[in-house]
């Protein structure tokens, strides 16, 4: 999964985690994009995909690295910042950096899109699988009073 490493002197590279793209998250918690353009529970091995293939910038996976506020959710990737050659003057890092982020999430709501259309996001499927399996039988819900797992209070002797 990993295709392309740091080399070093051959442009800057940025840490982008998936926290964020994180629609439920603030700016204060991490998100780094607009609400509008973030999207819900993203993960980084997305942000790798859409990187390397939307939008074709050197990235690098790291799936066992963690954000310090979102410590749950492993991964991250380094993307490399593109080139651009300026007549007036060079974009500084953190107006490239932003724009990258800001590309990197156009392309994440882009793929999200392309997913719930064809019906074959991974997510949906695995929601749909926990569903099924968490649903409780009729045999569970059904039973005497005095059956543990009824609801029903037990009497105890004093």
């Amino acid at each position: 999964m990993v295709d392309t490493a740091p080399a070093p002197g051959s442009g800057q590279w940025i840490l982008v985690y998936p926290i964020y793209f994180s629609k439920e998250r603030s700016r204060a918690d991490g998100r780094r994009v607009s609400r509008r353009s973030a999207v819900s529970a993203p993960e980084a091995a997305e942000v790798f995909r859409v990187c390397q293939e939307k939008l074709s910038f050197p990235a690098l996976l790291e799936p066992d690295k963690k954000h310090p506020r979102d410590f749950f959710v492993a991964g991250r990737v380094k993307v490399q910042l593109p080139e651009e050659p300026s007549d007036d003057g060079a974009l500084t890092h953190t107006a490239k950096r932003k724009a990258v982020l800001r590309a990197i999430a156009k392309a994440l709501q882009e793929l999200r899109r392309t997913q719930a259309a064809t019906g074959s996001g991974q997510k949906a499927q695995k929601l749909a699988k926990t569903a099924q399996a968490t649903v409780p039988s009729a045999k569970n819900q059904a039973g005497t009073p005095n059956q543990p797992g009824s609801g029903a209070r037990r009497k105890t002797k004093r």
